[in-house]
């Protein structure tokens, strides 16, 4: 078959169906010179499960796609009849291209957990991966079960991205003395993380490198844990935290001060705020911020139906005036899409037209699975 459109228009076509399967797998079958397009989003995320380990160990032997796979995500629980094919180094090893592992792990049983999940060699076999997902559910039985979560992320070498998306209660991080990934910059962590996270790189002197950080609502004891290694100046180009952490002491009845001195974040240059709780006390957190002046962009992650009785002109006047920040390029506001967009849109723009008229107004809207 003779194809007309130039090759760069082609893979521009192939490029905008990456997630419509079905028209990816007809067009692999048009013509030679779009499968490897059509297998480049057909194949780049793979899902492993116990259900499933046998027969794609198996697989991995013969196929001829496998440097198309840059992602997996992975479910493992512990214990199970098939978690043993998860130590088949030998056929694992041969997914060379995975970047990104997401790993879900149920944890049922503590008499076998560490033997069964962290001290195999499954690990050892995704050596290139930057992109680490991580969630740990533990069964109520386990009762603060210790566990080498540091040691599992230290298996990664080339990892620069950490994502913990939520940790059991029954997990406890055991202390550990390895070296965290040199390249390691970026963090998103969850409630019950951020206190051992936070201590490991400070005690290891990473925090430094740290450029990027997402925290949330942390729990009492979490706080020193924070507070210490927080206490002098970092390298943060990006912050990402609730904005109740900017609240005025009063709020805290356990601390002396807010928790985020921005001031000492000499090279920040993002700040998003989220919060759904506090609306009244948006204005207050706001006058005390004392933000770098390399601020160039500070974006609102709220539930917008909660503000519609929020003091928007005095928002719109603090944030337009020219000396306050005196960098700042954009004022985005982070909505997911489960409201009208366009009515939520229009909303944003008419109660701060001082912001929509000097150009740094901006709204983005995720779908749920993006926040």
């Amino acid at each position: 078959m003779t194809i007309e459109l130039p090759a760069e228009l082609i893979d521009a076509i192939l490029d905008h169906l990456a997630r419509d399967f079905t028209s990816l797998k007809a067009c692999s079958l048009v013509c030679r010179a779009w499968v490897v397009r059509s297998r480049s989003h057909l194949f780049e995320t793979c899902s492993l499960a116990p259900n499933n380990i046998i027969g794609f160990c198996s697989l991995l032997h013969s196929c001829t796609f496998l440097h198309h796979i840059h992602s997996l995500d992975l479910f493992r629980e512990v214990p199970h009849q098939n978690d043993h094919w998860f130590s088949d180094i030998d056929s694992l090893c041969r997914l060379t291209g995975i970047r990104v592992l997401q790993m879900t792990a149920k944890f049922v049983d503590a008499s076998t957990l560490e033997q069964t999940f962290f001290s195999t060699k499954f690990l050892t076999a995704f050596p290139n991966v930057t992109h680490l997902v991580f969630s740990g559910l533990a069964h109520n039985a386990l009762r603060q079960q210790l566990v080498p979560l540091l040691d599992m992320i230290c298996q990664f070498p080339a990892l620069q991205d950490l994502h913990i998306r939520r940790i059991s209660p029954h997990l406890l991080f055991s202390a550990t003395t390895a070296i965290p990934p040199r390249e390691l910059c970026y963090l998103t962590l969850c409630t019950h993380s951020v206190g051992p996270i936070l201590a490991w790189l400070h005690a290891a002197g990473h925090l430094r490198h740290v450029r990027s950080l997402k925290l949330p609502s942390m729990w009492h004891h979490e706080v020193p844990f924070a507070n210490a290694a927080f206490g002098s100046t970092l390298n943060l180009h990006c912050l990402d935290i609730p904005l109740t952490w900017l609240l005025p002491p009063v709020q805290w009845r356990y601390a002396a001060s807010p928790f985020f001195d921005l001031s000492l974040h000499l090279n920040l240059h993002t700040l998003i705020l989220r919060d759904s709780t506090y609306p009244d006390d948006m204005m207050q957190a706001l006058t005390r911020l004392d933000a770098p002046s390399l601020l160039e962009c500070l974006a609102f992650a709220l539930d917008l139906p909660s503000y519609r009785c929020f003091q928007w002109a005095a928002l719109d006047a603090f944030l337009a005036c020219p000396t306050r920040f005196p960098r700042l390029r954009n004022v985005v506001f982070i909505q997911t899409i489960n409201y009208t967009v366009p009515k939520e849109d229009a909303f944003v723009r008419r109660v701060l037209p001082l912001l929509k008229s000097s150009g740094i107004l901006h709204t983005k809207w995720l779908r749920l699975f993006e926040t």
